[in-house]
């Protein structure tokens, strides 16, 4: 009974709660978030350490990063991140549950047809909740992936700008990536307005 009742609450209660967890978490590791990216970003070659290192650990990573750069680094982009977060769930959270809602009839029609062509045996089912669910999830990811990427790309890039910056063109260099609205003018001036969506596919 419980079980049923939370499945039928409105999709914007569930997305609203997806959302808020979301961006909880999101900030609550964010730090561990930045040295992921930083040791993805990391091939071997010079133009790719950070603070002139290459990373061997996480304790480093963080040793590294606080010495060089300072504590708040662990933090940088991390309301854009938080944003994107409680975005790409609230888009995914209601897109799914509303298109779960909405195509559930028609798979349970096609259960229904089909049951009555064996004639009630049961030898052949179609899993109408299923089936419902994983379009649901489709649908939603799909959304998420066009309308949040823009959003997590310039997260990423501002958590590896300040290492780029230091370690290759000096403290200097202007930051281009210094907040969310700066870093979409300099993504769209340097590569046009298609690369928001890069790596979508």
């Amino acid at each position: 009974m419980v079980a049923d009742a939370h499945a039928h609450q409105p999709a914007w209660k569930h997305a609203c709660a997806s959302q808020v967890a979301g961006g909880l978490s999101t900030l609550c590791f964010y730090p561990l978030d930045v040295i992921k990216t930083r040791f993805m970003a990391q091939d071997g070659t010079e133009l790719r350490r950070h603070n002139s290192v290459r990373y061997g650990s996480v304790r480093q990573a963080f040793r590294v990063m606080v010495e060089a750069e300072g504590g708040r680094s662990l933090f940088r982009g991390a309301h854009v991140a938080v944003g994107a977060s409680a975005l790409s769930w609230g888009i995914y959270m209601f897109t799914f549950r509303t298109v779960e809602a909405a195509v559930q009839p028609f798979f349970a029609g096609v259960q229904q047809r089909h049951r009555g062509r064996d004639n009630g045996t049961g030898t052949w089912h179609w899993s109408d909740g299923l089936t419902a669910s994983v379009v649901g999830s489709a649908t939603g990811n799909v959304c998420v992936a066009v309308l949040a990427n823009p959003a997590w790309l310039v997260k990423n890039r501002m958590q590896l700008e300040e290492a780029a910056r230091s370690s290759a063109a000096g403290d200097s260099a202007p930051r281009r990536y210094a907040t969310f609205a700066s870093g979409l003018r300099n993504a769209v001036a340097a590569d046009g307005i298609s690369s928001l969506w890069r790596g979508t596919s």
